[in-house]
């Protein structure tokens, strides 16, 4: 019952956080959300990784942490990491972060946890990598203007905000990013410059990433298919600036028997591009290309 509320608040658009009130709806969210949003900030730091391969953080900021599950994602990618700030106002969140770091390798072990109203709180720890996951468009919007720029204070090296694949955080994220611009931040991914989105007509951007759901996992959701596929929003900005984006795929590409046509985000707006099989290269390089890669 507990796992299913949590979904179904998540599908609706709901604050799920809200529903995390007992150990026992933590281990609910355990079993039913954690693996997907481990998957999306996962692929979201890779992303920043590929966009910025010399970025090798040493402090990191956790907002809005809950069990730690962008904590524990960043340390399977970023090895120069050595000292980790976990906030969140959940209890049994931070109970549940407390316990899964115990076990956890001995830096992550070291980890601060703050039980703290991220909202109100100004003096947030100078940190190089500042990730808030699925944790500020279910905020009001005055709080997350406020939020970002306490945030981004206090990043000396890169922020990335990840958020559900939706319409509304795709919104949110545009307000944030333009707020970002303005503060002097470089757009590292997904945007391809700091030009205005190109997209329209109630299309929004977002990315997928497919998991494998273990027993557990299949049968908290009620499901009986062995994966599922997490969709997500996701905005990384730097003090650095770290050159020009390449082109990014905004859509799952089209795979034909004599042609690839791909959705393009570019420098001069958006593309559909065609690959046909008389580009023998061009081809088979673009069969073995994903939804979110840069081109």
């Amino acid at each position: 019952m507990a796992s299913a509320n949590i979904t179904q608040n998540y599908r609706n658009l709901k604050p799920s956080r809200q529903a995390i009130t007992q150990i026992t709806d933590v281990a609910a969210y355990l079993a039913a959300r954690l693996p997907a949003t481990y998957a999306a900030t996962s692929s979201s730091i890779n992303h920043v990784l590929q966009r910025f391969p010399e970025f090798e953080p040493v402090t990191m900021l956790d907002i809005g942490a809950g069990p730690g599950t962008a904590s524990f994602a960043a340390f399977e990618q970023f090895p120069s990491l050595q000292n980790f700030i976990l906030m969140d106002d959940n209890v049994p969140f931070l109970s549940a972060a407390q316990q899964l770091l115990q076990i956890a390798p001995t830096i992550l072990a070291r980890a601060k946890i703050i039980n703290a109203d991220i909202t109100k709180w100004t003096d947030f720890t100078k940190s190089d990598f500042v990730i808030a996951a699925y944790a500020l468009v279910e905020l009001p919007l005055s709080h997350q203007i406020h939020l970002l720029h306490n945030l981004w204070q206090a990043c000396t090296g890169v922020l990335l905000i990840v958020e559900p694949g939706t319409p509304k955080a795709y919104q949110s994220l545009m307000s944030l990013r333009q707020q970002l611009i303005d503060t002097g931040a470089y757009v590292l991914a997904p945007c391809i410059g700091h030009g205005a989105c190109p997209l329209m007509n109630n299309d929004w951007c977002h990315f997928s990433q497919r998991l494998a759901r273990t027993r557990i996992h299949m049968q908290a959701k009620g499901a009986n298919v062995p994966f599922e596929d997490e969709k997500y929003s996701y905005l990384a900005v730097s003090r650095t600036q770290v050159g020009t984006s390449s082109s990014r795929i905004l859509a799952p590409p089209q795979m034909g028997k004599a042609c690839v046509e791909l959705k393009i985000c570019t420098q001069n707006g958006l593309e559909n591009r065609f690959i046909t099989s008389r580009d023998k290269p061009g081809f088979k390089k673009a069969r073995k290309l994903n939804w979110g890669d840069t081109v």
